[in-house]
């Protein structure tokens, strides 16, 4: 984590491009976090694993998670969060392109914290961005 860093965030995506612009809309709100990016739900879950089993590792404040990825879904990876003893009640962002209303219904019912469709414009990126961060400990 950067020294600046007062927090770290876990974005799970299998979109590079999409990664990057969570990444540049957080730089640009300034929220003091690190980003740990775990690119399918696999990796997701390896990652919580070692948080869980080694505290060198910084937990997560929070995860942003698609839905869509090869392999373990979103679901699976919200599932395997909120049976998790470590991440039970760690807040879980669903950030997807599916605006689906089924989607949407299985991810609260599942535990998300927030289902939030992918805007089209930075712009509503930023604004999005910007209302995580009551999901951070005070600086």
């Amino acid at each position: 984590m950067n020294a600046q860093a007062v927090a770290s965030i876990l974005v799970v995506d299998d979109n590079p491009s999409d990664v990057e612009l969570t990444r540049e809309a957080f730089a640009q709100q300034r929220l003091p976090v690190s980003i740990a990016v775990a690119a399918d739900g696999q990796a997701a879950v390896d990652y919580l694993r070692r948080v869980a089993a080694d505290g060198a590792l910084e937990r997560p404040c929070f995860i942003l998670l698609d839905i869509n990825m090869p392999g373990i879904n979103g679901f699976e990876v919200l599932t395997f969060v909120r049976t998790h003893p470590a991440f039970s009640t760690m807040p879980v962002l669903m950030l997807t392109t599916s605006s689906s209303p089924g989607d949407r219904a299985r991810a609260l019912a599942g535990g998300a914290t927030e289902y939030l469709v992918k805007p089209r414009r930075f712009g509503d990126l930023l604004a999005m961005v910007d209302g995580m961060r009551s999901y951070l400990p005070s600086a």
